[in-house]
């Protein structure tokens, strides 16, 4: 009920007065060709923000993993974005993922921060992603462009304390009790990788 009343006052006050429309004029400064400085869509999406101790629900949003920023449009105007403070804004979810601000979230020292994706919570064992890109300036045919290129960095929180376990010696490392059942695994990727490598070649 207390959910169906906030909706209710945010329509009939007004967006233009909302807590979450405080913030940066958005920018793009970037000349895009094949790629672009947003997660999954470039183009505003339906989402929700739990943004200075409230929730807003289905508004147009875009997470521009380049700058690690969120952006949520003006008044639904899709040409028009606000910037979000990062340090107001606890979650995010686009689609099904939960994104969660690190620094928010943890408040004991780490070695990583911003918006991590909430894949899996454990009782001893969390697992937390990031998605980030990276520029490169290309000319073609006298235009200089700005290409994006994606990566992920996978994070296990641990015994109060946050691993990269990106590659196979980062994970045995963590947990070196489990070494044989992890280089099996990796074994059996190996296996299945190259099984499907030869199949492809056959079609």
């Amino acid at each position: 009920m207390k959910k169906e009343v906030s909706n209710y006052l945010d329509k009939t006050i007004g967006e233009e007065i909302l807590n979450i429309n405080n913030g940066k004029i958005h920018s793009d400064p970037y000349n895009l060709k094949n790629s672009h400085n947003y997660y999954l869509n470039k183009n505003f999406v339906k989402g929700s923000v739990f943004y200075d101790n409230q929730l807003y629900e289905n508004i147009l949003i875009k997470y521009d993993i380049y700058k690690d920023q969120l952006v949520k449009s003006f008044e639904n105007n899709s040409a028009f974005g606000i910037t979000l403070i990062n340090e107001k804004t606890d979650y995010f979810l686009i689609g099904d993922k939960r994104f969660v601000n690190i620094d928010n979230k943890f408040k004991y020292p780490k070695t990583i921060t911003g918006f991590f994706e909430e894949k899996y919570l454990g009782k001893n064992i969390s697992l937390y992603i990031k998605y980030f890109k990276t520029a490169k300036e290309t000319i073609i045919e006298t235009t200089l462009y700005t290409e994006f290129k994606e990566d992920i960095d996978y994070q296990i929180l641990y015994n109060s304390k946050f691993t990269s376990v990106n590659t196979q010696k980062e994970i045995v490392t963590t947990f070196p009790q489990l070494k044989k059942e992890i280089k099996d695994f990796y074994k059996k990727i190996k296996f299945w990788n190259r099984q499907i490598h030869t199949n492809s070649k056959q079609i």
